[in-house]
């Protein structure tokens, strides 16, 4: 949700198409340094804070900066006066917000997201385990995916207007439910995760 609208911003700030290209390879260049980096210097994170800190990083690196990025494309009128005292437009800066928050979201993902994912599987017995993994990363990944598209459309059909900006409050609010009830399951499933620890370690 936070994509379509960021392509749509680097599309109108680079209007080329040599230049909307050249901006997508320094976007995966600086994806893969960024991921690099958060790996090899957040590695000990949840041994030292635990599961939950390492849990919740992701989605609050995703609603912090997608907070960010979304002000920049809302309230554009209010922000390009003082972007542009900077030298920069709101719609450029929109596009480095945007391209930052998607670099910074996929390094914690890979970085913390995944590796607390898979030690959520730890404390379950060989067939939950099995059956959880297939559920997650076979369903859960595609059905995301798909009911983002859904959403999407469907907004589109509603407001009856094919125009990504005209749309964005729309997607920002989508995002900022989504990212809430992400946190939510971080936090209960933290408290899952330790009573199983806790009763494993007292068998």
């Amino acid at each position: 949700m936070v994509e379509v609208v960021w392509k749509d911003q680097i599309r109108q700030a680079f209007p080329k198409e040599v230049d909307y290209a050249h901006f997508m390879g320094q976007f995966s260049q600086n994806t893969g340094i960024a991921t690099i980096f958060l790996i090899m210097f957040t590695k000990g994170v949840v041994r030292k804070f635990g599961w939950f800190v390492g849990a919740i990083v992701t989605p609050m690196v995703a609603v912090i900066t997608g907070a960010l990025f979304y002000a920049l494309v809302l309230f554009d009128n209010i922000m390009d006066p003082m972007t542009t005292a900077i030298g920069i437009s709101a719609t450029l800066l929109a596009a480095w917000i945007g391209s930052f928050q998607n670099f910074l979201a996929k390094g914690t993902k890979y970085s913390q997201f995944d590796p607390t994912k898979e030690m959520a599987y730890i404390p379950l017995d060989s067939e939950s385990r099995t059956k959880g993994k297939a559920a997650v990363d076979v369903i859960g990944g595609r059905l995301g995916k798909a009911l983002g598209g859904y959403t999407q459309n469907a907004i589109f059909i509603i407001t009856g207007t094919k125009d990504v900006i005209s749309v964005a409050p729309y997607f920002a609010g989508v995002v900022g439910v989504i990212v809430g009830i992400w946190m939510y399951a971080v936090g209960a499933l933290n408290k899952r995760y330790h009573t199983l620890l806790d009763t494993q370690q007292k068998n």
